[in-house]
């Protein structure tokens, strides 16, 4: 399994991912951690997730990442944003069960989990949604438009 994080932000989910490990229905899956950023945040992050027995791995060039991938079966965003990032298309195009919250749009293929711990847990387990690109089938205008309105009061 490999879990994404970048720049030591709460965005990419690391808590969530920490938490989510703790789930005995997952004692037998290895958990990776790629990490990037500058010295201080890598080491943070690093710190944190060793302690919970992950695998990191930072600040890894595109070649590296490559090959960790396929060495992987799992990509796992719990992000809540970066829907579309250059690793999830990696990851289809070498053939990786790519798992990911369903709070922005996804590429299709992506397995579509909300983030909510047993969501994540059965998801990993047993398959998802399967996003046919459109992410949670709501289109991005379609968001934008309901958003702004939201704002506007109406």
């Amino acid at each position: 399994m490999v879990f994404f994080v970048g720049y030591g932000m709460e965005l990419y989910g690391l808590d969530f991912v920490l938490d989510l490990m703790r789930d005995e229905r997952l004692s037998a899956v290895s958990w990776t951690l790629i990490t990037y950023g500058d010295e201080q945040s890598t080491v943070t992050t690093s710190e944190r997730a060793r302690q919970a027995g992950v695998h990191v791995l930072v600040n890894l060039d595109p070649d590296d990442i490559h090959t960790e991938l396929e060495r992987h079966d799992v990509l796992l965003r719990a992000t809540t944003t970066d829907g579309d990032a250059m690793v999830v298309r990696e990851a289809l195009d070498l053939g990786l069960r790519v798992v990911a919250s369903d709070v922005v749009p996804r590429p299709a293929g992506v397995e579509l989990c909300s983030l909510n711990r047993e969501d994540v847990v059965l998801t990993l387990l047993f398959g998802g949604v399967v996003s046919d690109g459109a992410g949670l089938g709501v289109s991005v205008a379609d968001q934008v438009i309901r958003t702004v309105r939201a704002g506007r009061g109406r």
